[in-house]
């Protein structure tokens, strides 16, 4: 196996630690973007693009709370252009990257949102799936359910078939 050579490094790239980062290419795009989330007095999403024999190029910000009220645990992000961040305060929030719009807030108990995955495909614009705590289980959203639609499912390992803690 050959060895890793460092082909950039950004410093103070967030105000506070990185926790969580994630690769994407937006529609219509040909060059990859890089998510990468932070924790701090105010937790953001920011965006970065590759430049040749440059490094990294911050191409945009995301705070407030459509991003989160407590700091980035997890990124995820779709190839429909979507992400999704899931925060110290145990919420999921989805937004559009193409038009900075935010999509939902998903609300989970406490300590049971630590990691993202969107589907891949096209079913990525559809299905997010979110994990974590102790309850180990995985949580499925549907993000296209109608208003009063059953927008997510459940799935959890039962006690006799988790490992010892």
């Amino acid at each position: 196996m050959g060895s890793l050579n460092r082909l950039s490094r950004q410093a103070n790239a967030h105000e506070d630690s990185i926790w969580a980062l994630a690769w994407l290419t937006l529609p219509g795009e040909s060059e990859p973007t890089l998510l990468t989330g932070g924790i701090g007095e105010t937790p953001s999403v920011k965006s970065w693009r590759v430049e040749a024999g440059e490094g990294l190029r911050s191409v945009e910000e995301y705070t407030g709370e459509a991003v989160s009220v407590l700091g980035i645990v997890s990124v995820a992000a779709s190839d429909a252009g979507l992400a999704a961040t899931c925060s110290l305060d145990s919420t999921v929030r989805v937004w559009d990257l193409a038009s900075n719009t935010h999509k939902a807030a998903l609300e989970s108990p406490p300590g049971e949102a630590w990691s993202l995955a969107f589907a891949p495909g096209a079913a990525g614009a559809r299905h997010l799936a979110c994990a974590g705590g102790a309850a180990a289980s995985v949580t499925l959203f549907n993000l296209e359910a109608e208003a009063g639609a059953e927008r997510e499912a459940v799935f959890s390992l039962p006690p006799e078939a988790r490992p010892p803690a």
